[in-house]
C-alpha cells in the first residue's frame, strides 16, 4: 500500500488548478481524494492511502452494449484550432455505427470555461437534451475524463465513439486516467500552417508568426503524445477533406475496418448532440438560423456560416487566407524553426502554398 503525503497532493493540485499537463499521479490523487471525500471517509491530515476506493467506471464491451458485427473503439481528433475537426465529426456523425461527441474537454468541471450543458442545437433552440442530461454530467464528473465515453455510448447506442476536444492534454488526461485501450486511435486533424495563422489572426489578433510557432508547437506536441502512447493515427489534410470528402471518409471506415454508409455524405439529415465547434459547419442543419441567434459573436458566426453556406458538401478549395497575408508575414512564418519539415511530414509543400 502507497502512502501520499497531503503536501504533495497540493502541489498536483495546484499543478491541475494552473492548467498544466497533468502528470499520472496528480489524476491519482485527485481522483481518490475527491472520491474519498465524496464518500464521507475521514482522511488523515497527511495522508492519502492510494486504494481508497475501487475504480467506479463502467466495463463496456461489446456484448454488454450488443454490437456484434462492429467493435467497440474510441476515436480522437486531435488538432489545433480553425483545422476543420467539426466538420469531420459531423460527417463521421452520419454513419449508422459513429456518434460524435464533439469538444468533451469543455465540460464543466473539466475547463475553466465550460460550456452549458447541453449540445449546441438543443441549446440555441432552448429544449431538452436528449444525451447531455444533469445525471450523464453527474456521472462524468464523478468518474472523470477516462469514464466519458464509455458512459456516453451507453446512452446513444453507438459502437463507435468520436472525441472532437482536439487537444493533446486532454487526450493525457484520458490515458492518465486509465482511459485508452488497446484498440482506441486517433485522427489527426490539420490545415496549413499559413491558413490556421490567417484564421488565428483574425480571431486573436496576434501576429502571423505567433501562429505558425502555435501550429508547429501543437503538432509536435501530438505527434509525441501518440508516440508515447502507441496510438495508430491517420492524418486528415482539410484542404484534401473539403474538395474530396467522400474519399477521406472511404478512407476513415476503412481505417476503422467497417463499411462506408453514404449517410456520411448527407449526414446533416442524422441527429447530432455535439458539444462545441465550429457553428458555422452546422450550416446544412435544420434551423441552424437558432445558432447565429445564440452565439455572442454573431458577426465571427456569419462569416462563417456564410463561408460554409457558399458551397456544398465537397468541391470547394480553402483559399480564404490567400491575398490576406503580406509577402513579409509570410516569410517570418516559414522561418519558424522545423514548421517547413513538419509540413511536409504532413503532405504539404509550402511551395504549392505561396506560388
Amino acid at each position: 500500500m502507497v502512502l501520499y503525503q497531503m503536501d504533495f497532493y497540493r502541489k498536483a493540485e495546484g499543478r491541475i488548478r494552473k492548467g498544466f499537463i497533468m502528470y499520472p499521479e496528480d489524476q491519482k490523487i485527485k481522483r481518490n481524494l475527491e472520491l474519498a471525500l465524496q464518500s464521507g471517509m475521514k482522511l488523515n491530515t497527511m495522508q492519502l492511502q492510494e486504494d481508497v476506493i475501487a475504480d467506479p467506471r463502467p466495463a463496456v464491451t461489446e456484448t454488454s452494449l450488443g454490437f456484434d458485427d462492429v467493435s467497440v473503439r474510441d476515436v480522437y481528433i486531435v488538432g489545433t484550432p480553425f483545422c476543420g475537426s467539426t466538420l469531420l465529426g459531423n460527417a463521421l456523425n452520419g454513419h449508422p455505427d459513429i456518434s460524435y461527441m464533439g469538444e468533451t474537454d469543455r465540460l464543466f468541471p473539466f475547463r475553466i470555461n465550460p460550456l452549458p450543458t447541453k449540445c449546441n442545437f438543443c441549446t440555441a433552440n432552448d429544449e431538452k437534451c436528449p444525451i447531455w442530461s444533469e445525471d450523464l454530467i453527474d456521472k462524468m464528473t464523478l468518474n472523470g475524463p477516462a469514464s466519458v465515453s464509455g458512459l456516453y455510448r451507453e446512452i446513444v447506442k453507438a459502437p463507435i465513439v468520436v472525441d472532437g476536444s482536439k487537444h493533446a492534454y486532454w487526450l493525457q488526461k484520458v490515458h492518465a486516467e486509465g482511459g485508452i485501450s488497446d484498440d482506441t486511435v486517433a485522427i489527426v486533424s490539420v490545415r496549413n500552417p499559413l491558413a490556421f495563422a490567417n484564421s488565428w489572426r483574425n480571431y486573436t489578433k496576434e501576429p502571423i508568426w505567433q501562429g505558425a510557432n502555435l501550429w508547429r508547437d501543437t503538432y509536435f506536441d501530438i505527434f509525441r503524445t501518440l508516440a508515447c502512447f502507441n496510438m495508430p493515427y491517420l492524418i486528415v489534410r482539410y484542404e484534401e477533406f473539403a474538395f474530396r470528402p467522400k474519399k477521406i471518409l472511404k478512407i476513415f471506415c476503412g481505417f476503422m475496418g467497417i463499411s462506408f454508409d453514404s449517410k456520411m455524405m448527407q449526414f446533416w439529415e442524422e441527429p447530432l448532440h455535439s458539444l462545441g465547434g465550429n457553428w458555422g459547419a452546422h450550416v446544412w442543419f435544420k434551423n441552424s438560423h437558432n445558432l447565429i441567434k445564440f452565439q455572442q459573436d454573431q458577426r465571427h458566426l456569419l462569416s462563417a456560416r456564410n463561408a460554409f453556406k457558399e458551397h456544398t458538401f465537397g468541391g470547394w478549395v480553402d483559399k480564404k487566407w490567400h491575398g490576406r497575408i503580406r509577402p513579409n508575414e509570410i516569410s517570418a512564418a516559414l522561418t519558424t524553426p522545423y514548421l517547413i519539415e513538419l509540413a511536409a511530414f504532413l503532405g504539404y509543400d509550402i511551395k504549392d502554398l505561396i506560388l
